[in-house]
Order: structure tokens, then C-alpha cells, then sequence
């Protein structure tokens, strides 16, 4: 499966003292996210923490896909506000974006 052979690749790379940096980890977490992968894809967004690397839109919009394609839209939505309080900058169009994915609904 795809979703292997980018956490293969990544583990690979440290092997070799190179350091993934935020556009690895990114297609790493959207390869976990095509396979419907979402603990791989959160476990990732962890480990680029612990390496002091913060996740642009393109990883949140990876693991909160991910989520969503494993059925884990609150664990979507705890990401989504953890987001908020790390400073991770977005564009406008991401909040709408993300609540829409998670299925969240005005409550009128």
C-alpha cells in the first residue's frame, strides 16, 4: 500500500541522517490519509512536533482527511483546535473548509 511505503520512506530517510522536514511529513500524512490511515496520519503530526516542525494547512488538511476517511471526526476536530492554539497559520478559506469535512453544522 502506498500509505507503507511513504512511512517506510520516511523511516528510510532518518536511517541515512536526513531529517523530514514539513513537505515530507505533509505527503507522508496525505498518503496515510488516501488509505484511510488516520492514526498513522496523527502519529505523524506528532512526531514533526517532538521534531519542533510545525504543520502548515496542507498537513492539517491531510490528517483531518484522514479522520474523516477512518470515520474519527472528533478526533478531526480536536486536531482543528489544537491548530488554533499552536498559532499553525491558515488562509481564510481553510475554517470553512475544515467544518464542512468534519460535518459540523450551525446549530440553528
Amino acid at each position: 500500500a502506498q500509505w507503507q511505503q511513504a512511512l517506510q520512506l520516511l523511516v528510510e530517510m532518518q536511517g541515512h541522517r536526513l531529517a523530514p522536514n514539513v513537505i515530507t511529513f505533509s505527503a507522508g500524512i496525505s498518503a496515510c490519509a488516501r488509505g484511510s490511515r488516520w492514526q498513522e496520519a496523527v502519529e505523524l503530526t506528532c512526531q514533526m512536533s517532538g521534531r519542533e516542525l510545525r504543520p502548515d494547512e496542507i498537513c492539517l488538511n491531510a490528517v483531518i482527511s484522514a479522520c474523516v476517511a477512518g470515520g474519527q471526526l472528533v478526533h478531526g476536530l480536536a486536531i482543528l483546535c489544537e491548530s488554533e492554539k499552536v498559532g499553525v497559520t491558515r488562509s481564510v478559506s481553510f475554517f470553512p473548509w475544515a467544518l464542512a469535512r468534519l460535518e459540523v453544522r450551525d446549530p440553528e
